[in-house]
């Protein structure tokens, strides 16, 4: 598990504007966001935020897989093409999500991790078509964190590693 100091905030709402300008020059299509899904995200995400301070500690993957979980869940982005026939990005949900998720774990960690373009795609089409949970995601997170601890061994001192 990724333990770090307690987390105060959780920067999500700039990186998912951000994503979801680079969805729709990526896919040429215009997409809108729910209110209602968002404010009931941040419900989520303040709740997630109170426990950590409650037990004094965070788990960096746990945030990101909650809210990927969430973000897959309760579908805030359409597409406003989405009675054409062609155009549509019906995954744009689930890619934002994992992107999302990716850009919280960036925003809390020391080194940064990525999700491989295949990787994200494969994860991107489980998450529309197969069974999650926030569980599941969390344990994607927690696999990328730790082989980015695992290819910076050879660099990182002793402490990094312990950590």
């Amino acid at each position: 598990m990724s333990i770090s100091p307690t987390i105060t905030n959780v920067n999500w709402q700039g990186p998912l504007e951000s994503i979801i300008s680079w969805l729709e020059k990526r896919y040429k299509t215009k997409l809108i966001l729910n209110i209602a899904c968002i404010n009931e995200i941040e419900k989520q995400i303040k709740q997630l935020v109170t426990v950590a301070i409650i037990n004094n500690q965070s788990d960096i993957a746990h945030i990101a897989g909650t809210v990927t979980y969430w973000i897959v869940k309760l579908q805030p982005i359409q597409d406003a093409h989405a009675g054409a026939s062609k155009g549509t990005l019906v995954i744009a949900n689930e890619l934002a999500a994992a992107l999302l998720g990716t850009a919280i774990c960036n925003d809390l960690l020391p080194a940064p991790i990525s999700l491989p373009s295949p990787f994200l795609f494969k994860w991107a089409r489980a998450l529309r078509y197969g069974i999650y949970s926030p569980l599941a995601c969390e344990l994607v997170f927690d696999a990328f964190i730790y082989c980015n601890k695992s290819a910076n061994i050879a660099t990182a001192s002793p402490q990094d590693i312990s950590n």
